[in-house]
């Protein structure tokens, strides 16, 4: 059975798609890149930019041969993402504070009732809230 014809029976409210309709959207989900193309960050580029600024760094981006706002986007370009180092380093953290979490309520049945669970935005010593938390 066509997409087209099961989504029409099942939502028989909904105004009636065509296959038309869902053969552009496919073609739209399966085009890799859509939207404006990221030229300024492609890695040749970068490597061009950073290696014609340490032979001379008193280019201009048109000397170098790149838009002017190339130089920007290079050194803003995301470093990469959390390393699975960092991500350990979390999980060990979390992992010692249920061990010990769990140890005090093995020790002390009443444990859980001593805690207070409170929110920085409502509560404060001095009796004031953030407003920079009441957004």
């Amino acid at each position: 059975m066509m997409v087209c014809e099961l989504f029409n029976e099942l939502h028989p409210n909904r105004p009636q798609i065509t296959q038309t309709c869902v053969s552009k959207l496919f073609k739209k989900f399966n085009k890799l890149h859509t939207g404006r193309p990221k030229i300024a960050t492609d890695d040749d580029t970068i490597i061009n930019v950073l290696l014609s600024i340490q032979e001379n760094p008193h280019l201009s981006s048109r000397e170098v041969g790149a838009s002017q706002f190339t130089p920007f986007c290079v050194e803003t370009a995301p470093q990469g993402k959390v390393s699975s180092i960092q991500d350990a380093a979390r999980s060990r953290t979390c992992v010692e504070f249920c061990n010990t979490m769990l140890d005090k309520f093995n020790m002390d049945l009443e444990f859980g009732k001593k805690i207070v669970f409170t929110d920085e935005a409502t509560f404060m010593l001095h009796g004031f809230y953030n407003k920079q938390n009441y957004r």
